[in-house]
């Protein structure tokens, strides 16, 4: 029984820590903004972020008085993390049923998708990988190839 409250105990470290890197990178990316562009702090909104040490809850954004400032750590509107998305498509691509790869989600990270939202994550995956395939190639391209024997 100890074994399993310290592991959730390093789990939430674990959390804490991420949130604590992630709002320090976010104030700096601020920061930085406004001494290029200017403008004015307009405090923080909050957001749930999935991410593959699990869900931070209430994660402090910042943001200006113009709304002008955008984060690069991920997209407005954005509540997952890329590396939760690789995994969910991964698992999918599998042969996995959606409701299947939500279970797996809940056993490995600790929160749920919707068998709807692990749909929905896939589409969006089918749509950028065909995007991918039809993108105009290059004339050249460069290649370097090293032998290790």
């Amino acid at each position: 029984m100890e074994t399993v409250e310290a592991v959730k105990s390093i789990e939430d470290l674990i959390r804490t820590v991420t949130r604590q890197a992630l709002e320090v990178i976010m104030e700096a990316e601020r920061e930085a903004f406004l001494r290029e562009q200017g403008g004015r702090k307009n405090g923080y909104y909050t957001r749930d972020l999935d991410t593959t040490v699990g869900r931070i809850k209430d994660l402090r954004v910042p943001r200006d008085r113009e709304g002008r400032f955008r984060t690069q750590l991920f997209r407005p509107y954005q509540r997952r993390t890329l590396d939760v998305e690789t995994l969910t498509v991964a698992l999918f691509r599998q042969g996995l049923s959606a409701r299947r790869v939500g279970e797996i989600l809940q056993e490995v990270l600790g929160f749920t998708y919707s068998p709807a939202t692990v749909s929905e994550i896939a589409q969006i995956a089918r749509e950028e990988i065909q995007a991918w395939r039809g993108r105009p190639l290059k004339s050249r391209y460069v290649v370097l190839y090293l032998d290790a024997m």
